[in-house]
């Protein structure tokens, strides 16, 4: 009898944990079909079945029936709450949306590919499409949107507006709620903040980092990132904080899109390293850098070591000085793998102070989605706060 009751007990902890890793999945990545369910919890397509079947039976999810490369199949979601609230990601690649309540998480999440940032205007009309259809396949509407949180690859200051305006041509927070006021009638609570703050929220929030205080490092086709300090992401007087890219590291340097000469961005960033590599491999994109260095290519793995090694020793004071418990490496550079962390941890503990301390540097988010989940994130909190 004991060993019939232990095995019962056995059984139900492993239900349960399913159940849980189940849920996770989705308060992370958003709605999934069952077979995409199974894949990324490494669960049988049977078990995934009778999980969702309890789960929508408790209204903890719903199911819609949708149609996956020409072929059936059952979308699954968690059920919606009511403060329905949206994360949004704009930049050079494209538009990135996660949809979600202040219960719940991530709901649903998609990426819509652009060629290039284009005008505000024609990207407004683009987003809003693509975000009525989200917000239709979950049964919901624009206008039950309680909140949105607006990511941007540039520093913003307080009310959400462009520290240096240049940098995003046309961007306003008026006319961004304008937009929505035309296609639903009214406008939802708004938030403009960079797209690195949204990252580190999304570490802060439940991500694997979630130490007291953290550097964030973006590596991508420009260098960004933000502080952590006491658990809380610190956003300083001005939105500047974080943009490491920014820092100067050669005076007679290239003049840069904030309008200094010589930050890290014009040695480091995406142009910068298509030219150093153009006169022996052509006209290369980032990516393709990027993958010819993890495929052991000896040249591209090379300026990906340097590159590293530039980066520490630019952010080297600023980890001197804060002291954080660990320096957390996010973006497409960080794809690289070991040979680019090595770099980056060799170069920051042999110059770094005090002498002979070495830092606890660790992967960070590399999904493209990951800005609009951290998005949402903060879009969620607003959504309980003024509830």
């Amino acid at each position: 009898m004991t060993i019939e009751t232990t095995q019962l007990g056995s059984l139900t902890s492993l239900r349960q944990r399913n159940v849980s890793t189940v849920l996770k999945v989705l308060r992370q990545h958003g709605g999934m079909t069952q077979v995409e369910l199974a894949e990324a919890t490494l669960l049988s397509t049977a078990t995934i079945s009778s999980i969702v079947r309890e789960l929508s039976e408790k209204n903890e999810v719903e199911t819609t029936s949708v149609s996956r490369n020409g072929r059936h199949a059952w979308l699954v979601t968690l059920a919606a709450g009511s403060s329905l609230a949206a994360g949004i990601s704009i930049d050079d690649h494209g538009i990135s949306i996660a949809t979600g309540d202040a219960n719940h998480g991530v709901v649903s999440s998609r990426f819509l590919p652009l060629a290039g940032l284009q005008q505000l205007d024609t990207t407004l009309i683009r987003l809003i499409g693509f975000l009525r259809e989200m917000l239709e396949e979950m049964g919901r509407e624009l206008g039950e949107l309680k909140a949105i949180v607006v990511a941007l690859p540039a520093p913003l200051d307080g009310q959400g507006n462009a520290v240096i305006p240049n940098m995003l041509p046309g961007w306003s927070e008026g006319m961004f709620s304008e937009a929505f006021v035309s296609a639903t009638g009214k406008a939802p609570s708004l938030i403009g903040v960079s797209d690195a703050s949204c990252r580190a929220y999304l570490e802060t929030s439940g991500g694997v980092h979630s130490r007291v205080d953290t550097l964030y490092i973006h590596a991508d086709d420009v260098i960004s990132g933000s502080l952590v300090l006491n658990g809380k992401i610190y956003h300083g007087s001005n939105g500047v904080i974080g943009q490491f890219g920014h820092l100067q590291v050669d005076p007679n340097g290239a003049v840069c899109a904030c309008g200094r000469r010589g930050c890290l961005n014009t040695v480091v960033g995406a142009p910068a390293l298509r030219t150093l590599m153009m006169p022996s491999r052509g006209d290369l994109t980032l990516r393709d850098i990027l993958n010819d260095a993890r495929d052991g290519d000896t040249a591209s793995l090379r300026l990906m070591e340097e590159v590293a090694e530039t980066i520490a020793r630019t952010v080297e004071p600023v980890v001197s000085m804060l002291g954080p418990d660990e320096v957390v490496i996010g973006g497409s550079m960080a794809k690289v793998g070991k040979p680019f962390f090595d770099a980056f941890a060799y170069t920051l503990d042999r110059q770094s102070f005090p002498a002979g301390k070495s830092w606890s540097v660790v992967p960070g988010p590399e999904d493209a989605l990951d800005v609009a989940r951290g998005a949402l994130f903060i879009a969620t909190d607003k959504v309980m706060i003024v509830s």
